[in-house]
This record gives structure tokens, C-alpha cells and sequence, in this order.
């Protein structure tokens, strides 16, 4: 019980920290977004050394240290924490604009761009977490060196953190639908690289690729919140994200149990073929969103 309450906790303070930006930025909201989603993992990351090194020896210190420091950040950050004041009338306008144009997620929920976003999220969902959970297994399989396997692991870190920030960024640029679309492409098509290079033993290759294939699929955390956003409005953007969230629940529900029994089936590299597959099948079907209309 205790666990799952504190699941709730950090989905709640995720969801809330992903879209505060979305309502704080009008310029760069993808970059900001972007950040904010690399501090996440990033600081993810940079942890693990240090709670590997003590969970062993003292796991309930290790525990009350890490809650401390979470809830502690936490009840600051909500004492700090303030939002911008509204400067200008045309700050004023925008908010009216945007307060007209605002759908609640029960009104989100019955527009088809919602559950083609749904199908999407959980589909790349399932993909990344089929890779960060059974990349170092499928080196394994391949006969790569063992080195090559631990690399991969790192790899999928720190091109995960790169590109939410540099993917957000982007699709300030190029826009957020443009830029999905050929994030997961390309994911997919490095996916399916890595696996090839695998199999002919070339462990650098298969090592650069599966960064690459990790790099840009993490964009959509970045631009999804924002997208969310452009569609429904902004003054319910973070339970409209929150709802477009659950999707990640059946993402894992594939990237764990069905991956596992994919393996067992099809072999390793057909799995991780499947994956590559549904990754580029995602970003083309990105290409068909349209802007909601009431």
C-alpha cells in the first residue's frame, strides 16, 4: 500500500511539473518542457550510483533519505514556487482566448485526435521500456561483449535526457506535430540498425544505435504535454495529460510481459524488429492529427 501510494505521489508531481511550463512559457514552451523532463531522468541517472552503493547495506536509511529529499523539495518547491504574474493586455487576451477554447478530459476524451495520441503513447512507451528493460539481455543473446552490454544500458541514460531536451527544443522550431512524426521514425529505423549491426557482432555500431533509437524517442514527453495543450487549451492542460498518461500503462504492459513472451515465440531480434516497427508505424500515424474543433 505504502508503495503504491507513493507511485501516485511521483505521477502526480510529474504531471504537474511536466505541464506547468506549458502554462508559464508562450515562446519556447517545448525547450522549457524539454528540461524539465531531462531533470527527471537526469537526476534519475546521476542517483543510481549512490543508492546501488548503499541499498544493499542499509535499505531503510537509504529509503528515509530518499523520501526526505523528495518531500522536502516537494513542500519547498510549493512554498517557492509561484506563477508569473500577467504583465500586458495581451497577456490578459491570450488567457481569455485560451480559457474559451479550454476542454476538461471528459470532453477531451470523446475526440479522435485523443485516442490516436493514446495509441501512439502507449505503442512508444512499450517500445522504450522494451529497450531499457531488455537491451542488456539482448546483447546477451547477440554474443556481444559484456562491455557492449553495460554501454548500451548507459547509453539509453544519457540519449534519453538528450533528447527530450533537444527534441522540445526543436519542435519550437518545426513544429510539435513535424517533429513527433520524425522522431519516431527515426527511432525506429535506429532500432532496427542496431538489431541488424547486432547480429553481425558489430558491437559499436549496435551500441551507437540503440543511444540513437533511445535519443529520439524521447522528444514526444517533451512535445506531447504541448501538443496536449495547442488542442484542448491550457487551463486543463495537466489532467488532459494526466489522462493521456494511463496510456503508459498498457506501454509497460508490452514493453514487460508481452516483450517477455515475444522472446520466448519470435526470438530476440524478431521482438526487437516488431518494436522498431511500431515505432515508425507510430510517427506516421502523428502525420494524420489535425487541430480539435468544437
Amino acid at each position: 500500500m505504502s508503495y503504491a501510494l507513493g507511485g501516485v505521489g511521483v505521477s502526480a508531481v510529474y504531471t504537474v511539473a511536466v505541464n506547468t511550463p506549458v502554462k508559464w512559457f508562450h515562446d519556447r514552451r517545448g525547450l522549457a518542457t524539454g528540461v524539465v523532463g531531462m531533470s527527471f531522468s537526469g537526476f534519475s541517472f546521476l542517483a543510481i550510483p549512490t543508492i546501488r552503493g548503499n541499498v544493499g547495506e542499509a535499505f531503510e536509511g537509504t529509503m528515509f533519505v530518499l523520501a526526505a529529499v523528495a518531500g522536502g523539495g516537494a513542500v519547498l518547491a510549493a512554498v517557492v514556487l509561484r506563477d508569473p504574474p500577467r504583465t500586458s493586455d495581451t497577456a490578459d487576451s491570450t488567457a481569455a482566448a485560451l480559457d474559451e477554447r479550454a476542454w476538461t478530459w471528459r470532453e477531451s476524451v470523446r475526440t479522435w485526435q485523443f485516442w490516436l495520441l493514446y495509441v501512439v503513447f502507449a505503442a512508444t512507451n512499450g517500445v522504450g521500456l522494451m529497450i531499457i528493460g531488455k537491451i542488456v539481455s539482448f546483447a546477451s543473446a547477440l554474443s556481444l561483449p559484456a562491455a557492449a552490454a553495460t554501454a548500451s544500458a548507459s547509453a539509453v541514460a544519457l540519449s534519453e535526457a538528450g533528447g527530450v531536451v533537444i527534441g522540445g527544443s526543436l519542435s519550437d522550431r518545426l513544429g510539435r506535430r513535424r517533429t513527433v512524426a520524425a522522431s519516431l521514425v527515426l527511432c525506429g529505423l535506429s532500432l532496427a540498425g542496431a538489431v541488424a549491426l547486432g547480429a553481425q557482432g558489430i558491437a559499436t555500431g549496435f551500441v551507437a544505435l540503440v543511444g540513437a533509437a533511445a535519443f529520439f524517442r524521447t522528444p514526444m514527453f517533451a512535445v506531447f504535454p504541448n501538443l496536449v495543450a495547442d488542442y484542448y487549451g491550457r487551463r486543463y492542460s495537466s489532467e488532459n495529460y494526466a489522462a493521456l498518461y494511463t496510456a503508459k500503462l498498457f506501454g509497460g504492459v508490452f514493453g514487460g510481459t508481452v516483450a517477455s513472451a515475444l522472446v520466448l515465440v519470435i526470438g530476440w531480434s524478431a521482438s526487437f524488429l516488431l518494436g522498431a516497427a511500431l515505432a515508425v508505424l507510430s510517427g506516421i500515424a502523428v502525420t494524420f492529427l489535425r487541430p480539435v474543433e468544437r
